[in-house]
């Protein structure tokens, strides 16, 4: 497929570490990702965002390209394409900011998970899949649209269990 090619081509000779300590240019607070970490940081140490809301965007990103390089649409070396890809874009801000804003995210922790899984699925699809370099903010875009419907969904699947356990 014509867009995941291209990516692991440019993605192949890419400094990954200059990415990681802010050495490389690129949009507006996405340079450093040691300093975006260091702000998570001191967010998650504040207790002013979910934890789940970083952790599952973050594994089901990692899967659905793991997914995707174990199926041949990504090329090559998928250990560095993944790595790569999460340092040299949005991801880790993304990660760290949009996913866990905690106004559109679910209150419940089961929907957190399933919102997170939701969003970093979008974002691997839509990065690895679309002529766009980037997913996660349409991916952002459509956990929040379906963010709400899940959390329903686990109000109502939880209720409806322990009525019937009762």
């Amino acid at each position: 497929y014509a867009p995941a090619t291209a990516a692991h081509e440019a993605i192949a000779g890419m400094d990954i570490q200059g990415f990681f300590l802010g050495r490389k240019s690129g949009c507006m607070g996405e340079t450093s990702v040691i300093a975006i970490i260091l702000a998570f940081a001191i967010l998650a140490w504040r207790k002013t965002l979910f934890w789940q809301l970083a952790a599952a965007p973050l594994a089901g990103w990692v899967l659905t390209l793991a997914l995707l390089w174990l199926t041949g649409v990504i090329a090559g070396d998928g250990g560095r394409f993944i790595l790569a890809r999460l340092v040299a874009g949005g991801g880790v801000f993304a990660i760290a900011f949009m996913c866990t804003e905690p106004v559109t995210a679910p209150m419940n922790k089961t929907a957190r998970w399933l919102y997170g899984l939701l969003i970093g699925f979008f974002a691997g699809i839509i990065g690895t899949m679309s002529s766009f370099a980037e997913g996660w903010m349409f991916a952002v875009l459509l956990g929040n649209l379906f963010g709400p419907i899940m959390e329903l969904a686990v109000i109502e699947w939880t209720a409806w269990r322990s009525k019937g356990a009762a």
